[in-house]
């Protein structure tokens, strides 16, 4: 758990949730509220599969391998074919 106390007259807030201190002011959050990683990575319109610049492999937008891939190194492609024909496989 993470500690902390309020001084004051102030209200905490995590997202949405409101953390109402004790009488003294202090207060628990659990870790996972502060440690979340939340990347959020467009994808261009019509695009059905992503593969790595340095990789072989294709993969569906949105699989778990497909989100691995670091955003730089990623190539969209609109089917399956089209990936194929660029050197990549399933």
């Amino acid at each position: 758990m993470i500690e902390g106390r309020i001084l004051g007259d102030a209200r905490l807030f995590f997202g949405d949730e409101l953390l109402i201190p004790t009488a003294s002011g202090t207060f628990t959050v659990p870790p996972d509220l502060l440690l979340k990683n939340i990347v959020d990575i467009p994808v261009p319109d019509g695009m059905q599969f992503l593969a790595s610049k340095r990789g072989k492999k294709y993969y569906p937008v949105g699989s778990a391998a497909g989100e691995q891939l670091v955003p730089e190194n990623r190539i969209y492609f609109k089917t399956a074919e089209e990936a194929e024909k660029a050197g990549y496989v399933k």
